[in-house]
């Protein structure tokens, strides 16, 4: 499925592509927005979409930091 754009021009991910860009599984995905909204989304009408923004926020909030 084409990437679908938003006003701002920020591209749009469908969920195959989001995953491949977190290097997850589609199910790992699925699982991590349903019981907590871990990742923010977009939701339009029966199909989920996420921005790199929100991608790169989840990557950032995953982050573990290094102990000195």
């Amino acid at each position: 499925m084409e990437n679908d754009k938003i006003e701002d021009n920020q591209t749009l991910f469908d969920e195959k592509t989001a995953a491949a860009i977190l290097s997850v599984s589609y199910d790992t995905l699925r699982k991590r927005i349903r019981p907590r909204r871990l990742i923010a989304h977009v939701r339009i009408a029966n199909s989920v979409r996420y921005t790199m923004k929100d991608l790169n926020a989840y990557i950032a909030k995953c982050r573990v930091k290094a102990v000195n």
